[in-house]
């Protein structure tokens, strides 16, 4: 397509510039390493999830964050009190629009301000709002109510609320009065110890604050210039974090510095908050964006980069997630975790295919090219694209003598001693190889899977040669086992697996068999068969599940339970690492057995990032390499994970908006029912507390609904009208693991009004009958003005008759961007809308997505049965696809030849991509011949922005369209964008 070679010539043309930057780094990255695959301690970073200013509804200027009891999260800002709880943000604005330095709530639920002029507590109401009580209005303020200036710190203590400012020390005491004492210099900082308070009086140091006295710590003296940033809990004492000197313990006989694995480094990372978790480490943030985290011996645990910005202050959930505000962003992570991942802001850009470890570095191969791995003065993973860089890469295999690579324009291999700026060495001339198989049972033997069938690659002496070609071109092979040395099985995605028996040298094939119905497993050649292995046995997998090879024959097998976890079978991976674990994925779900229970577990994905499973692979140290959609992610299975508390579903309002009256918000208990009279539409707004992203939900109304809701990621669902009677509403979230969380529940009742009784009914009888008589009467009266009303429909026909001209006219209109064959929109009208949709959504930046649907074989399906037959077969598909398109405000077109193109404004790219599965399973028909069709499906979506254009868009995806035929076919894809 002339689409797909534009995007090609593109992509050479950006390797070409990457090979001057390649060849530099070559000279100083490449190292030979000793000739084994053991990986580097190097890992990514966690699994982040930032909220920037599109999340949130203030300028993101914030100065502190805390979790409560509930999971809500509380961020002070410079517009007020920021809350997110139920999975959205709330801003509460304070009295003179004044900042939130810092927040504290208790157990009640209730959340302590530091402002400026004002100190004071927001209480929440049963509906879901917040409402705040000065403080520093209470008798006792020496300054006078609102005039105490900049109000630094919060600290609750049992005996109520302190605020640190810059003259005084304030307690807000739990029996409603006011304590206040005089400072010598303005503290920023309260730290609360025990039962006790500390904090740093500049010019004399550390101190505890003891019934209206500040005493000066044993040692305290030591920070009198020299600010700290936390006080923690220790075993032997008070760990202190400073912010410029490292880590001090204060003991009951003095304070005296710690020595650490950073020592001095501290100093110039600046460090500004710390707190401790819950297996006793402590995690320290800094200025220059980094974490830090120390056992309690202070050996450095852990270090990354969390933010380009400072990060101001951490606070960590129920959940095992850790927030952090900072100048410019708000971050959350799940952490500490076994799962790490790199992307594009580590130096890989496309979308992921295959990676490997191989002589100490990781290779990755993407859509742009190939990427090798360096390692920073952190430990951290770099990856700079390889001299090879010009073609898709998909697959790798390590070797005792290579790294082969299967790329687009074939199979290559790379070899250690060679020169860094060498490219590597091609092997044969097959093109498209998509996969490669080391024998197990011919020494130095490879097979090649491609779209013709597999090449057998040898390496008798010093280098790899092509030692034969075997075409089985109709399989479509989509994996391949060695069952012995003289025969294969051929996983394929077109049905059934084909067994294959190889000639004496192993270089022809001697016979092919279709595993059919009398083998034990019947397909239809729309449906995809893979072959794995586990324990030594071979299995088929399918979308009816796994069946066992045994002497020639499979019979359903559940794989201790496996096949009644993977959703999608047809996509199943089996691996099995040393120690004797076994994992098993499909793009959407990861398992492991552990031995010897010999049970399979879920995996948790974390995050959505780690949503899209490609590919696995286990390394000799045991991690797994994980290639998802969002990045390449490694799994440590030596990392516990960490303990969460159960997700709860929670109902953040209920608005009642009655006939003729503003909406209210409703307490939000629900318990017992709620009576609502004269209800005009009922508004359930719910969520999860938390940080955890990717949830989805559905809920239903008994007495109303007769199912549950599909799941979707809505927040919110609304009901007009309702019938009198009673009614409980349910809500259910679950997590990107499929984890589901505690329901939610409101139950009400609508009394009937007093027309809906059965004395009401009986008096709208009679009335009606009263009304017969009278329309009867009405009727004599229109016979005397029929002669009128006659006129007054030739006026009538005549402005219909005008109508019916302009209507002709649209038809005209219309015709010009009609195509002939299908009464489609043409290749005119399609640019003409995907133009103004681009403008559209470029103004509100909201999504745009294209669907590229090609027919399977159709030029296969033309030799075969006529050109005409071929015309009829898009007549046929382009009813099908008709009845998917929502009219108005989506676009059906025939984008040219067997090609269709689906234009969805507002649509995200998992929606689209569900729209394009539920398209492709429509399309899988019969046709009048004989045979079937079915298509190929690439999704790409973008936010337009400036610098791009529509163009983009589509080549996007017929980009990923051709990764759908070069997969097999029948098969959605989607493009890198989105």
């Amino acid at each position: 397509m002339a689409t797909a070679g534009l995007i090609t010539a593109l992509r050479r043309s950006v390797a070409s510039g990457w090979l001057l930057v390649a060849g530099m780094i070559a000279a100083t990255a490449w190292a030979p390493a000793a000739a084994d695959t053991v990986a580097v301690k190097a890992a990514g970073t966690p699994l982040i999830t930032r909220f920037g200013p599109e999340d949130f509804p203030v300028i993101p200027r914030f100065t502190s964050i805390q979790v409560d009891q509930e999971d809500r999260v509380f961020i002070g800002n410079s517009e007020g009190v920021l809350v997110y709880a139920g999975s959205r943000f709330e801003n509460i604005a304070l009295p003179n629009a004044s900042w939130a330095r810092n927040t504290s709530s208790d157990q009640q639920g209730r959340v302590y301000v530091a402002s400026f002029d004002h100190f004071g507590r927001l209480d929440p109401s049963a509906g879901g709002d917040w409402h705040f009580t000065d403080l520093d209005q209470l008798a006792g303020n020496p300054l006078g109510a609102h005039q105490v200036g900049e109000v630094w710190d919060v600290c609750l203590r049992p005996e109520g609320a302190y605020f640190a400012t810059a003259s005084h020390l304030f307690l807000a005491r739990n029996d409603g009065t006011l304590g206040a004492w005089p400072l010598a210099a303005p503290v920023h900082l309260l730290f609360p110890v025990a039962n006790d308070l500390w904090l740093r009086i500049p010019g004399q140091g550390l101190v505890r604050f003891n019934d209206g006295r500040f005493e000066l710590l044993p040692g305290g003296e030591r920070f009198a210039d020299s600010s700290i940033a936390a006080v923690l809990p220790h075993p032997q004492g008070q760990l202190i974090v400073s912010r410029t000197a490292g880590f001090y313990l204060a003991e009951a006989t003095g304070i005296r510095p710690l020595a650490s694995v950073l020592g001095a480094a501290l100093s110039a990372l600046q460090a500004y908050h710390a707190i401790v978790l819950d297996d006793g480490s402590y995690v320290v943030v800094t200025l220059t964006g980094e974490l830090l985290r120390f056992a309690q011996d202070l050996a450095l645990i852990d270090r990354f980069s969390l933010s380009q910005y400072p990060v101001l202050q951490i606070a960590s959930d129920h959940h095992g997630g850790l927030w952090a505000a900072t100048d410019g962003d708000l971050v959350y992570l799940q952490w500490p975790s076994p799962w790490t991942q790199v992307s594009e802001s580590d130096g890989l850009f496309g979308v992921i295919e295959t990676s490997t470890w191989w002589h100490r570095r990781r290779w990755v191969g993407t859509s742009m090219g190939l990427f090798v791995s360096t390692e920073d003065a952190r430990g951290r993973l770099r990856f700079e694209p390889y001299l090879f860089a010009n073609e898709e890469v998909w697959d790798f295999l390590v070797t005792p003598s290579a790294l082969l690579i299967a790329a687009r324009n074939g199979v290559f291999a790379l070899t250690s001693d060679q020169p860094p700026t060498a490219p590597p060495t091609a092997i044969g001339t097959t093109t498209y190889p998509f996969a490669l198989y080391a024998s197990t049972q011919r020494k130095d033997t490879v097979y090649v899977l491609d779209d013709d069938g597999f090449q057998i690659l040898r390496h008798p002496a010093d280098h790899w040669i092509e030692a034969g070609r075997l075409a089985v071109a109709e399989v479509s092979a989509s994996s391949m086992v060695e069952i012995d040395a003289d025969h294969l099985l051929l996983g394929s995605n077109r049905g059934a697996p084909w067994l294959i028996t190889l000639s004496a040298d192993g270089r022809q094939v001697a016979a092919r068999q279709r595993l059919g119905s009398a083998s034990g497993l019947r397909l239809a050649d729309t449906d995809v068969s893979r072959v794995v292995t586990l324990d030594g046995n071979l299995y088929v997998a399918s979308k009816h599940g796994f069946h066992r090879w045994h002497d020639g024959k499979l019979a359903a097998d559940r794989l201790q339970g496996l096949a009644q976890l993977l959703k999608r079978p047809q996509e199943a991976e089996l691996a099995t690492a040393a120690d004797g674990t076994s994992y098993a994925y499909d793009s959407r779900s990861l398992f492991r057995r552990r031995p010897p229970s010999g049970i399979w577990e879920p995996v948790p994905l974390e995050s959505p990032m780690a949503r899209g499973l490609l590919g696995l692979d286990i390394e000799s140290d045991g991690r797994l390499s994980v290639v998802a959609w969002g990045g390449l992610l490694t799994f440590d299975p030596a990392l516990s994970l960490p303990q969460k508390a159960p997700l709860r579903t929670r109902l953040q309002r209920v608005w009642w908006s009655a006939e003729g009256a503003p909406a209210q918000a409703l307490d939000r208990a629900g318990h017992p029912p709620v009576a609502l009279d004269r209800v005009r539409s009922i508004r359930f707004d719910y969520g999860v507390n938390g940080g955890e992203r990717g949830l989805q939900f559905h809920s239903r109304l008994r007495g109303s609904d007769i199912d549950w809701s599909p799941w979707s990621t809505e927040l919110e669902r609304s009901f007009n009208r309702l019938a009198p009677g009673q009614y409980t509403f349910e809500v259910v979230a679950r997590d990107v693991a499929g984890e589901l969380a505690e329901p939610a529940t409101w139950a009400f009742f609508i009394p009937p009004r007093w027309y809906q009784t059965a004395w009401a009914r009986i008096g709208l009888y009679l009335l009606l009958a009263a009304l017969g008589g009278v329309l009867a009467w009405i009727h004599h009266r229109w016979r005397s003005r029929k002669l009128h009303r006659y006129a007054e429909t030739l006026e009538h026909q005549v402005a219909a008759h005008t109508r019916t001209l302009a209507m002709a006219n649209q038809r005209l209109a219309r015709i010009a961007v009609q195509d002939g064959l299908t009464g489609l929109t043409n290749r005119r009208g399609l640019d003409e809308f995907l133009q103004t949709q681009w403008a559209a959504s470029l103004q509100l930046q909201q999504p745009l997505s294209v669907l590229m649907l090609d027919v399977d074989h159709f030029k296969q399906y033309n030799d075969e049965h006529g050109h005409l037959a071929g015309d009829e077969v898009l007549k046929q598909l382009a009813q099908v696809l008709g009845k998917a398109v929502a009219e108005g405000d989506e676009l059906l077109a025939r984008y040219g030849g067997e090609e269709f193109v689906l234009v969805l404004p507002g649509t995200s790219l998992e929606n689209a991509i569900e729209r394009a599965e539920l398209i492709r399973q429509q399309c899988q028909l019969p046709t009048a011949v004989g045979g079937g069709i079915t298509v190929s499906i690439g999704v790409a979506c973008l936010v337009p922005h400036a610098g791009i254009g529509a163009e983009q868009l589509l080549a996007e995806a017929d980009a990923a369209l051709y990764r759908a035929k070069k997969h097999g076919r029948n098969r959605v894809e989607r493009g890198r964008a989105g």
